[in-house]
């Protein structure tokens, strides 16, 4: 007889008790079975082919964002196909629902709504009951000001006094001085205030801001697309939560090491905090109640490139001097690294010839 435990199945073994055989979408990783990774959305083409249809067989371009609402559908920000598209829990059938913005980050609210952004300061607001969607300009900043709100909106968050904040991504930079370093931004959704608040901090705090997100403290921490995530209570200034620099490794305190490039995070209904180390390709769990990190998808020892670079392996004009930038420091990275993943030569490989084409 088989008795359940957990994600396991106990199976007869005569003379030795039980031994554990894995349920399906698990796997044994050699101390317990493990939730396999498993593509939800997205067949590998680039091309929008369409709605109502199963969301492993449509295009996805450039997704930069993705929530999953309160009745487990997955809202994802398709963002150079210019829309925001839903996958049904139910049915794994994927549709639009809201079309002709270009979005860079979508949050699913404990309200039912769904809120993404489209660049230029604009707030959308899309509403599950009745399937319609609602624009705010956001229009000026608390002191008058319109600067640092031609950006995109990522990072979208919902605090404890349902305050919805964003950092601003591709800002121009002209519109920054030297007196100040990152900033995070506040719209109330209680009211439709266009205002935004604006929280600026001293130079070299929280530089380039990515995506924050709360725990249930009401604590909020932030990445910066570095290797330090911040922690901030909501007053004063933001503090690194990860002090060490220790390289990432199973089992050790999340605290104690130096990532390479934090970028997306979240924190689960029991606490556990997610972080995607983007330039290694994988994806952290911090245990809630060891605070110690747990590899969840991705490899150790792999050739480093940044997902988001490799995204745009077709080169927009945009994206060339950023590649350029950063060869030798992957070069470098991966260097450092034994076991080079053929996926990481080959990109190196494509990196070196843009260099050369620049030349």
């Amino acid at each position: 007889m088989l008795n359940s435990s957990g994600t396991c199945i106990d199976v007869s073994a005569p003379g030795t008790g039980y031994t554990c055989g894995c349920l399906p979408g698990f796997g044994w990783d050699g101390a317990a079975c493990a939730a396999c990774a498993s593509v939800v959305a997205g067949n590998g083409g680039t091309q929008f082919n369409g709605d109502n249809i199963l969301a492993t067989a449509a295009s996805l371009t450039k997704p930069r964002g993705v929530a999953v609402d309160a009745a487990g559908n997955i809202c994802i920000a398709d963002t150079d196909n210019f829309r925001v598209r839903r996958v049904s829990k139910a049915t794994g059938i994927i549709n639009t629902i809201a079309e002709s913005v270009r979005p860079y980050d979508v949050l699913a609210g404990s309200d039912g709504n769904v809120y993404f952004g489209d660049f230029g300061g604009t707030l959308f607001t899309y509403n599950t009951a009745t399937a319609t969607v609602t624009p705010r300009q956001l229009t000026s900043l608390a002191d008058g000001s319109t600067q640092l709100l031609d950006a995109q909106l990522v990072g979208l968050s919902i605090n404890p006094v349902n305050e919805l904040l964003y950092a601003a991504y591709e800002n121009d930079p002209t519109d920054t001085t030297a007196a100040f370093g990152g900033t995070i931004f506040s719209v109330n959704l209680s009211s439709n205030d266009p205002a935004v608040r604006a929280t600026r901090f001293p130079a070299g705090d929280l530089n380039s801001a990515q995506y924050i997100v709360f725990n249930g403290a009401g604590e909020a921490f932030i990445t910066t697309a570095g290797n330090r995530i911040y922690k901030w209570s909501g007053s004063g200034s933001p503090a690194p939560w990860n002090t060490g620099s220790s390289t990432p490794q199973q089992g050790a305190a999340a605290t104690s090491v130096r990532f390479g490039l934090a970028w997306g995070i979240a924190i689960d209904a029991a606490g556990n905090m997610l972080i995607g180390e983007t330039d290694k390709c994988r994806v952290w769990l911090v245990d809630a109640s060891t605070g110690t990190l747990k590899l969840v998808a991705g490899n150790l020892g792999e050739a480093s490139f940044s997902p988001f670079v490799e995204y745009n392996r077709e080169v927009d004009d945009d994206v060339l001097p950023v590649l350029l930038r950063e060869l030798t420091a992957l070069t470098e990275l991966d260097v450092r690294y034994t076991g080079v993943s053929e996926a990481g030569r080959q990109y190196l490989q494509q990196l070196t010839r843009l260099q050369q084409l620049q030349l």
